[in-house]
């Protein structure tokens, strides 16, 4: 198992600095959100996303995955993960998992490696669909909408040889506030079915931004990054494994 850091974690950030956070809390890989500013979007090569990529590989931080809702531009995708060797995970808009999978097979069937994000209530019949068509399971689990213990079970027994990533909402210094969530269950039954994916460390709500900066130690970093009202710190320093207790 493979912790990693989200992008949405420090959605101001570059990639260096999530790689540099990634150093600093001893964590293996950073999974890419469209939409951050850590410069890697579909598109033409460019130095600036290929230097980035090279520095992350480096520091010995590897690029996880790239995740997005886009399921319209399948072209630059694959040749997004051709140019910098970055898995795709496709976010299905309005939780269209059946639109997903057909782009999915397309990227596949050009040698992408691609998954397919699912979540909620309905995870384990969607991942089910994903798995019959022989793709990559991306699952957010959130303990706060479902019930992440009963369906890592099921997830790990049905499922288990294409899921590649477990999203945890809530992870990082967010996780004293899951106890009693089935996180540590979760956590337990990953560990015990030798799950070699990634575990993406993932905020619940941009609500705990300082929470976060200061996990990382990035506190003032980048642009929007100061403390408002709205903004809620947590008391104390989580473990890197975000629940795993």
């Amino acid at each position: 198992m493979r912790l990693t850091l989200s992008s949405s974690a420090a959605p101001d950030a570059t990639l260096d600095e999530l790689v540099d956070a990634c150093v600093r809390r001893g964590l293996a890989a950073v999974a890419l959100c469209a939409g951050d500013a850590h410069c890697v979007f579909p598109g033409p090569d460019t130095l600036e996303r290929r230097a980035a990529v090279t520095r992350a590989r480096s520091a010995g931080v590897a690029i996880a995955s790239y995740r997005t809702s886009a399921l319209d531009q399948p072209e630059r995708l694959r040749r997004l993960a051709a140019d910098v060797g970055i898995p795709i995970v496709l976010d299905p808009p309005d939780c269209d998992v059946s639109s997903a999978i057909r782009v999915a097979a397309r990227l596949r069937d050009a040698g992408v490696p691609v998954s397919v994000a699912v979540r909620g209530i309905d995870a384990v019949n969607d991942a089910a669909d994903v798995a019959a068509a022989e793709l990559g399971i991306a699952w957010d689990a959130d303990p706060a909408t479902a019930p992440v213990a009963q369906h890592a079970d099921a997830l790990l027994e049905d499922c288990g040889r294409w899921l590649r990533e477990v999203r945890l909402i809530g992870g990082g210094p967010e996780a004293a506030m899951q106890e009693g969530r089935g996180v540590g269950s979760l956590m337990g039954a990953l560990a015990l079915a030798r799950f070699d994916g990634d575990l993406v460390l993932t905020p619940s709500s941009p609500r705990y931004r300082v929470a976060w900066q200061t996990w990382l130690g990035r506190r003032g970093w980048g642009c929007g990054s100061s403390a408002e009202a709205h903004v809620l710190p947590l008391a104390g320093a989580a473990p890197a494994a975000g629940g795993g207790r």
